[in-house]
């Protein structure tokens, strides 16, 4: 099993052998640092094609770190795991990319679990997350999590902390007896 510091080689090389095949015309040395990268990511290469195109924008969560109850742990745990910078923003906001919402959605879930609190947010996706440090997790969009965040009885959660509306009571079928 690789550790996070292969990741985090794997990444930069894979990041570097993109920027090498995009260069249309590269020194000897660099064709040389070309054949070794492609070399070594062949079999990467042939299982997806479009390793050597343009990263596509990740999702981007914003986080307050000056929100009460955020740990700095969050951010070292990013690091670790994902062997990316969190993004320092104006307002002492935090950006934190990741691969996929699925990624987004394990990583933070796991913070939740360490009792560790944050408000993120992808303004592109319109998906929010959000912990209380208290071990509660719960996702939706923007909308829900307020509504959720006002009355939490109005929602159900499912195993990853997916917000759904309840029913309400007025609307719900009574059988007859």
């Amino acid at each position: 099993m690789s550790t996070p510091e292969d990741k985090v080689k794997q990444n930069q090389e894979i990041a570097r052998l993109r920027e090498l095949h995009q260069t249309k015309n590269r020194t000897s040395d660099q064709e040389n640092e070309y054949k070794r990268l492609l070399d070594a990511y062949r079999e990467s290469i042939l299982k997806n094609k479009r390793l050597l195109e343009e990263d596509k924008p990740q999702p981007q969560y914003q986080l307050d770190s000056k929100k009460k109850g955020f740990v700095a742990e969050l951010l070292e745990d990013y690091k670790k795991e994902t062997g990316k910078e969190p993004i320092a923003q104006p307002g002492g906001l935090v950006a934190l990319h990741f691969d996929s919402q699925e990624d987004a959605v394990k990583f933070l879930q796991e913070q939740a679990k360490k009792n560790r609190g944050f408000d993120a947010y992808d303004k592109e996706k319109d998906h929010r997350m959000y912990s209380d440090g208290k071990g509660t997790f719960v996702h939706g969009t923007k909308v829900e999590v307020d509504a959720y965040l006002k009355n939490p009885k109005s929602f159900d959660l499912d195993k990853t902390g997916r917000l759904t509306a309840k029913e309400p009571e007025s609307t719900k079928k009574v059988s007859p007896t």
